[in-house]
């Protein structure tokens, strides 16, 4: 409920759900993974689960889609985008790195490109910096539609 209420007033569309580096692959935890996911559905809600523990692709997707919800990616971090909707959530933090560099705007320019709706969130921990890389990303990708913020 408290859920609701705060993405009412926000008026989002995506609701991000963060698990630590406990919360790892047991049975237990996939379960209330996808109870928690079917009790929360609504069918204008994209609930976006952003995982840091110890899941593999495979349990990511299977338990994803059970409980209704999309994976938050970081393709730089990942080196590769696997698209299994048409619709993308990526969290960029750039973990490794002093800086992202034009490579990666350029290999996350060409995922963005590639998706045909989502969210990008720069995360990195610096904003002046992550400002600088998404305009510097927006007109990489300028022929598409955006909504920066």
């Amino acid at each position: 409920k408290r859920m609701d209420a705060a993405r009412d007033r926000l008026g989002a569309t995506a609701v991000l759900l963060r698990t630590g580096p406990r919360f790892r692959p047991t049975d237990k935890n996939r379960e209330f993974l996808v109870a928690f996911g079917l009790a929360v559905a609504q069918p204008d809600v994209r609930i976006v689960w952003s995982p840091s523990g110890l899941w593999d692709s495979q349990d990511l997707q299977e338990v994803a889609a059970a409980a209704s919800m999309h994976v938050a990616t970081d393709p730089v971090a990942d080196g590769a985008f696997d698209p299994v909707s048409d619709w993308q959530y990526f969290r960029v933090r750039g973990l490794g790195r002093a800086r992202l560099g034009r490579g990666d705007l350029e290999l996350l320019a060409e995922m963005i490109q590639d998706s045909n709706d989502g969210i990008c969130i720069l995360a990195t921990g610096d904003e002046r910096n992550d400002g600088r890389l998404a305009r510097r990303l927006l007109s990489m990708v300028g022929d598409h539609e955006f909504e920066p913020s």
